[in-house]
């Protein structure tokens, strides 16, 4: 269990904002949804910030219970990628949606 709590559960919150920006987003981008781009875009870079604060959270606490010390920034250096990783897809989403447009 504690393992689960120390690498597994942090990573998988991490991804959680790209898979609901890459989900929503799309579906945002063809009008199948009434929300904005914008909202769905700010709403997931709010996501991903909570849930690397999360992910450090229960990372900490799982580390508590076995002991282990100084493996936490590793989920704030994860949370920086996946924050990138999630910039790259919004920008490749607009410009995929302004070259389907232009068509």
């Amino acid at each position: 269990m504690s393992v689960f709590l120390i690498l597994i559960l942090p990573l998988l919150l991490l991804f959680i904002p790209i898979w609901f920006q890459v989900v929503v987003g799309k579906r945002t981008l063809n009008q199948q949804k009434n929300l904005k781009y914008v909202l769905v875009t700010t709403g997931s870079l709010i996501l991903e910030v909570f849930m690397t604060i999360l992910g450090l959270i229960i990372s900490l606490e799982g580390q508590q219970m076995k002991g282990i010390k100084c493996a936490s920034p590793g989920v704030i250096v994860l949370g920086f990628f996946t924050g990138v990783i999630l910039v790259v897809v919004i920008i490749v989403q607009l410009l995929s949606n302004k070259s389907r447009i232009n068509e």
